[in-house]
């Protein structure tokens, strides 16, 4: 029997539709079965991957993480995918070079329908100028919240020394879910965002907590137009002002004439100051420590919701998301 190309491409795509269809999920009464559909498609990563970093957030605010559930490995993930802390209102403007002046910026003019137009292309003979305001404002890294591993001899954990690694982006929920061992010892981590809030909830379930050989570290760092928002090397340029409440804290961030607030609540354990702009919170016996860190462009005073609010919040928002339409 004989088939022209065009019958055989018909049939062929006949046949594709319909395996298509047989293969969606469907509940017993014909409908779609929506969160199995959505689940099919959850990104899972089993190793440390800079091409593979996980994002969690709500569309105004985002924390991106490592295969660790936090930003525990940055310098691994810089040049290919940067783990930042960022928000939509999250900018910082360096302050304008001495002697330069916005109003003395020469433009390019061009013909354009007739009438002479400038534009910002040429830099020659003003490129301070020219690169301060191609650089300004920028996106600002509003703060890393990263792992601190300690191996038995003290030493710190690196990447070789994760084993088992398994991390799925659970899109039906909206939970990072991260698990790992750390020399034989099994580490939970869970990592969410508020949907309606720019507040970021973490729960960690390891026996490494109770013995002190897992610790997490805050640390606030300089604005930069690079790709990771974030100069490490400044602390003189900018300022944290820290003040404590029992299992709270809040931070005041001042970077030139920009300003911002982290408010932090967490379970049993203690913030203590490592250096300047770096923060450590350690658990305090028991194998399990959680937070919560809401960023704000604006002082906030309001109690902050627990890391299990925040989970059942993130979970009633996504499902919703994806039952609707």
């Amino acid at each position: 029997m004989s088939i022209s190309r065009r019958d055989f491409l018909g049939a062929s795509a006949v046949g594709g539709f319909l395996l298509a269809g047989r293969e969606t999920p469907a509940s017993s009464g014909g409908r779609i079965d929506r969160q199995a559909l959505v689940r099919r498609h959850n990104p899972i990563v089993r190793r440390l991957d800079p091409f593979a970093a996980l994002t969690v957030g709500n569309g105004e605010f985002a924390f991106t993480a490592d295969v660790t559930g936090l930003q525990t490995f940055p310098e691994e993930y810089r040049e290919q995918f940067p783990l930042c802390t960022a928000s939509h209102w999250g900018w910082h403007t360096t302050p304008l070079p001495p002697g330069l002046h916005v109003e003395d910026f020469r433009y390019q003019e061009y013909e354009v329908s007739g009438r002479r137009v400038g534009y910002a292309t040429d830099s020659t003979g003003q490129e301070a100028l020219f690169n301060w305001l191609r650089q300004n404002p920028h996106r600002l890294h509003l703060g890393r919240i990263g792992f601190e591993l300690k191996k038995k001899d003290n030493s710190p954990g690196r990447p070789a020394d994760l084993h088992h690694l398994q991390q799925t982006l659970d899109l039906w929920t909206g939970l990072l879910d991260s698990r790992f061992e750390f020399e034989g010892q099994p580490v939970h981590v869970q990592t969410c965002v508020h949907p309606e809030m720019d507040l970021l909830a973490v729960r960690v379930q390891s026996p490494l907590v109770g013995e002190g050989r897992l610790q997490v570290l805050l640390a606030f760092p300089y604005g930069s137009p690079d790709l990771d928002m974030a100069d490490w090397q400044s602390a003189d340029r900018h300022q944290t002002i820290c003040t404590r409440h029992g299992h709270c804290a809040s931070f005041q961030r001042i970077l030139d004439g920009d300003h911002y607030w982290v408010s932090l609540a967490w379970s049993e354990g203690r913030l203590e100051e490592r250096a300047r702009h770096q923060y450590v919170l350690n658990g305090t016996g028991g194998e399990s420590l959680e937070w919560v860190m809401l960023f704000s462009p604006k002082p906030h005073r309001q109690v902050l919701p627990s890391v299990t609010e925040a989970q059942q919040a993130c979970r009633a928002h996504w499902e919703r998301f994806w039952n609707e339409g």
